[in-house]
């Protein structure tokens, strides 16, 4: 049995003469300091002269820039960092060349790990006792004997390689 798989690429071309690229990631532990930057593509053939203004926290920040043709980073001045809606828009005489809004997410300080917890429920209150930067919560309500198995196939199941 012979499987094949075809591959095909695609490219996005901008027709625009500026345009802005986010170049980082967007998930971050409380207490990061990443050095982010975003790329600025011209396609001018000469250097142009142009203003970043970022909309972060509330606060705007202007970044007077010179795009040369072709890719340019622009580093970003250092923010505290919180989730929130991080905005920009490329400047160019006085007219919004380009726009881009990104989401930034910050979870709790140090790596997030999975847990599970087994609980006994009764009748009355039964505690169930998370860490305040819980996230993706599942609850699973199973008292048969095929109860342990099934929690295993998931995870079997959401395993990169394809464990089944």
């Amino acid at each position: 049995m012979t499987v094949r798989s075809d591959r095909k690429k695609q490219f996005v071309r901008s027709e625009k003469p500026l345009y802005l690229k986010w170049s980082g990631p967007t998930k971050f532990r409380n207490g990061d300091k990443p050095d982010l930057g975003v790329f600025a593509f011209s396609q001018a053939e000469k250097p142009v002269k142009a203003e970043l203004v970022i909309h972060y926290a509330g606060a705007e920040e202007r970044v007077p820039v010179t795009l040369n043709n072709g890719i340019n980073y622009i580093a970003l001045p250092a923010f505290a960092l919180a989730s929130g809606e991080w905005t920009a828009e490329l400047v160019q005489d006085g007219k919004t060349a380009d726009a881009l809004a990104v989401r930034l997410t910050a979870t709790g300080e140090g790596w997030q790990v999975t847990q599970s917890q087994s609980l006994d429920v009764a009748s009355g209150d039964t505690p169930l006792t998370l860490p305040a930067d819980a996230t993706d919560i599942r609850l699973r309500l199973d008292d048969s004997p095929q109860a342990l198995s099934v929690s295993a196939l998931d995870d079997l199941l959401s395993y990169p390689y394809g464990g089944v």
